[in-house]
């Protein structure tokens, strides 16, 4: 079966490139920006005859009728929100290939036994929220009650009673698919144009804490010194080494570091480390912390706290529904490759007593969360296509 790749490209350009800047494309969560690309989504959706709504934590839904509307329905998608200085593809790709998708149906005057649910989802960047907030709502609010969150979600004038009308009756899901783009090269290296994504990594985050002692730092010898910066030094290095001994998806990044007092001529009493670890396999997460932990141990008079600030485990994606995957693929001759993703996902918040599955598409030298992301469009058009084969496929099940 065939799309409209140029109708696609067209959405794609009028939707994505809302919020477009000489840095990069940005629709943080709930921005004016933001709810601009909402409503022109929202906009699509009704011209098509859609049922379709904005939700009260800014989730956009649209549902198409299938022939019998006591089955579950088929939930397609991916998130409408960018990070600041973002690229053009990330997430609204997901977005506008589910919509060319039940576009192509009404063309074909296809009706499906499944209703379909069709969402851009909001705040799945998130940072503020920990990622993947809309969808993490709408799949049963985990996560939510946490009061920094729920003081962060005030200021933009979410309730309590907001996130609980926006929760999903689940009973009547049968599956969730999500095209996006990889954010990664391995495609690209390989010249594939579909992947059949196996799982998404887990990701934990650390704040490690060095207690230092300030002092002056021109009459304290160096030998005296309780110096947090060179106990950070030393930390971080071992930690390099250690991540060099597990093997991909396994990565580890500190993203930001924080020094106190931060003058020149004091030693630094006080850093704090920000630490992400990501893996599809929790236990080698939990034992590089262990190994970090332990080496601690050598610095006798100098306190080091870890405290966890978010944990989403590894979620493995439905075997069955990427089997339907790659033999629309070998169909519509499609290569492809079967890989993980080293990035979180709103597929991941799906219960796991519900079907998911993901389809990527390359990132052009693996470029992403950046102006110069970039994936091309012939990769696009095979990736939808699958998309669709798949969405047929599955509703040939009840």
């Amino acid at each position: 079966m065939k799309i409209n790749i140029k109708r696609l490209m067209g959405n794609l350009h009028e939707i994505g490139e809302i919020g477009k800047t000489s840095g990069g494309y940005t629709r943080v969560e709930f921005s004016k920006e933001y709810y601009e690309a909402a409503n022109k989504f929202l906009e699509k959706l009704k011209a098509l005859g859609l049922k379709a709504w904005i939700d009260k934590v800014g989730n956009v839904i649209g549902e198409k009728s299938g022939k019998y509307e006591d089955f579950p329905y088929i939930v397609i998608g991916s998130h409408l929100d960018t990070v600041k200085n973002g690229g053009l593809y990330d997430g609204v790709l997901g977005v506008l290939s589910a919509l060319e998708c039940i576009q192509t149906l009404k063309d074909e005057n296809i009706i499906t036994d499944h209703p379909i649910r069709i969402v851009g989802f909001n705040a799945e960047e998130g940072i503020e929220l920990g990622g993947t907030f809309g969808s993490i709502v709408v799949f049963g609010a985990k996560n939510i009650e946490n009061e920094n969150n729920l003081e962060k979600l005030s200021s933009v004038g979410i309730t309590r009673e907001d996130i609980d009308d926006s929760i999903w009756n689940l009973d009547k899901m049968k599956l969730y698919l999500e095209l996006h783009i990889e954010q990664g090269n391995k495609l690209y290296e390989e010249n594939k144009n579909v992947g059949v994504v196996n799982g998404i990594v887990g990701i934990v985050r650390y704040r490690i804490k060095i207690y230092g002692e300030s002092n002056h730092g021109g009459t304290t010898a160096m030998k005296a010194r309780k110096d947090a910066v060179k106990t950070m030094s030393l930390l971080i290095n071992y930690m390099y080494k250690t991540a060099d001994e597990y093997k991909q998806p396994f990565v580890f990044t500190i993203g930001d570091i924080d020094v106190s007092p931060a003058c020149y001529n004091v030693i630094p009493e006080y850093v704090e480390l920000y630490v992400e670890i990501r893996d599809i396999d929790n236990k080698n997460i939990e034992n590089f912390m262990e190994k970090i932990k332990n080496y601690t141990g050598i610095f006798e008079d100098i306190p080091i706290k870890f405290e966890k600030v978010l944990e989403k485990k590894p979620y493995k994606l439905n075997q069955e529904i990427m089997k339907i995957i790659e033999n629309s693929c070998k169909k519509n001759n499609v290569t492809y490759d079967i890989l993980s993703s080293g990035a979180g996902h709103d597929a991941m918040c799906v219960p796991k007593n519900i079907p998911a599955a993901m389809i990527f598409v390359p990132s052009v030298m693996g470029i992403s969360h950046n102006i110069n992301e970039f994936t091309e469009e012939k990769d696009i058009e095979k990736g939808t296509i699958v998309m669709l084969e798949t969405i047929l496929e599955a509703d040939k099940s009840k």
